[in-house]
């Protein structure tokens, strides 16, 4: 557990986002003590899921009171939290919301057959402009209360993927810029090749919330790969909140591929159960260190990666068995493969993976960065390449910085073409030269054949 919530910008551990709702009694705010410390200590951003505390207040009916209520607890522990208040944008909810249960008892016309996902179920009716101006003013009323009210900051906007499928994305979006407050929505939904209740509606909104984050229907190679692009489009300062429910590492990877200063993660071990809350003392990553990202996510052929100043995050779009975060290092005086990019600003697009060779001289840009080359110019007469020095003492010689982190230069030697062994470098083989050290390997004058090979594992 974290001692105090980690907020946008600190990137000292995992930032976390919270979204529950205990049905209990508690102690008034619907929460034990436990629970609150958890909320307290974990959370600047925080959703009160609808239902909750319905067994205090003796109804289910209580949504907004509970909201209410409960935000002023979580804001007298902790003044600096950010509540939102969950508002459904497609579902009435009139067994839980005093509003909407209001708004349908006076016979007012805001809703409709709900005539896709749900048959038999109404939901709102975006068509009449009464409705959308009423359903902005209750969420508005929330957050504009007093501080003696309520403390809620923002709003929670679920369900705009079945807003969008229902061809009311025009509506919806008109509705969030009328918000006070953060606006997060709950969208980008992969299907197939579709990302439903996308990227054009962070025009209207702070952020987005991926309840889908790697996790059904989002499940094949090519629909996870589309939504982390996607996500690495989004601009940095908008909150993204990735929500994994699948395998735990691989939704944790793939958060720090795409992490910025307001993204935030989420875990249900339980699938779509908002009362997990207790659970997060259940996952000893979210007390390791992480530290500031070095560099940006490198795309490789199948996988992305990542490094940080004490971790580094691997992330496989068709192997989430693979993905996976080496923790405990300090990579802050390391390079990255961004980094050295980074000094040669006219290679870009695909000039710039590490696998290219711009000026088609036989090295991968990776490679030239292990060797401390130039991946502008051809380097072919270079020193630092690998050279066997014949004569009485042959010698196999090459130049490598030892500044290179997120990768391991490799040496394989044998007699053969069809076999061949990782050579460990000697301390008495390697010559420090400011960052550079040159390598000396003694080879053996006697032996009839030796054949050596260089590449750059990831």
């Amino acid at each position: 557990m974290h001692g105090a919530p980690i907020v946008p910008a600190d990137w000292s551990k995992v930032r976390l986002y919270g979204h529950a709702y205990n049905i209990g009694s508690g102690i008034g705010s619907g929460w034990n003590n436990s629970q609150l410390d958890i909320i307290e200590q974990n959370f600047h951003l925080f959703t009160t899921e609808k239902r909750h505390a319905r067994d205090y207040w003796g109804t289910s009916l209580c949504t907004e009171q509970a909201s209410r209520v409960s935000s002023k607890v979580y804001h007298d522990r902790n003044s600096d939290i950010e509540v939102l208040f969950y508002w459904n944008s497609a579902l009435p909810y009139e067994d839980v919301f005093e509003s909407s249960a209001a708004a349908l008892n006076a016979g007012e016309d805001f809703v409709e057959p709900h005539g896709r996902s749900w048959p038999g179920t109404l939901q709102w009716k975006w068509s009449n402009p009464e409705f959308t101006d009423w359903w902005v003013g209750v969420a508005n009323g929330m957050v504009d209360a007093a501080p003696e009210i309520a403390q809620i900051s923002g709003v929670f906007v679920d369900a705009v993927v079945k807003t969008d499928v229902a061809g009311y994305g025009a509506q919806v979006k008109a509705a969030m810029d009328a918000l006070n407050g953060i606006v997060i929505f709950n969208g980008f939904r992969v299907l197939d090749t579709t990302i439903q209740a996308g990227p054009e509606y962070l025009d209207h909104a702070d952020g987005v919330y991926v309840e889908a984050f790697l996790s059904f229907p989002c499940d094949t190679t090519a629909e996870r790969k589309l939504l982390i692009d996607t996500l690495l489009d989004v601009a940095t300062d908008k909150y993204i909140i990735c929500r994994g429910g699948e395998d735990f590492e691989d939704a944790l990877a793939a958060y720090l591929i795409v992490a910025n200063d307001y993204t935030f993660f989420r875990w249900d071990s339980s699938g779509y159960d908002h009362r997990m809350i207790d659970d997060i003392p259940n996952h000893p990553e979210y007390g390791y260190a992480l530290g500031e990202p070095l560099s940006d996510a490198v795309e490789y052929a199948d996988r992305y990666e990542r490094v940080f100043e004490n971790c580094t995050a691997v992330w496989y779009p068709g192997n989430p068995a693979a993905s996976s975060i080496t923790w405990g290092q300090d990579n802050s005086a390391g390079q990255s493969f961004s980094e050295f990019m980074a000094g040669y600003p006219s290679l870009t697009g695909k000039d710039a993976q590490p696998q290219a060779d711009p000026e088609g001289d036989g090295l991968a840009n990776i490679v030239e960065q292990w060797l401390a080359l130039d991946p502008t110019i051809s380097d072919a007469g270079s020193d630092h390449l690998p050279r066997l020095h014949l004569g009485a003492s042959p010698v196999l010689t090459y130049t490598y910085d030892s500044r290179v982190i997120g990768s391991i230069l490799q040496l394989w030697t044998g007699d053969n073409l069809g076999r061949w062994d990782p050579v460990t470098l000697q301390p008495e083989w390697i010559t420090p030269d400011g960052e550079l050290r040159d390598v000396a390997i003694p080879v053996d004058p006697t032996e009839a054949r030796r054949f050596w090979r260089f590449g750059v594992e990831r």
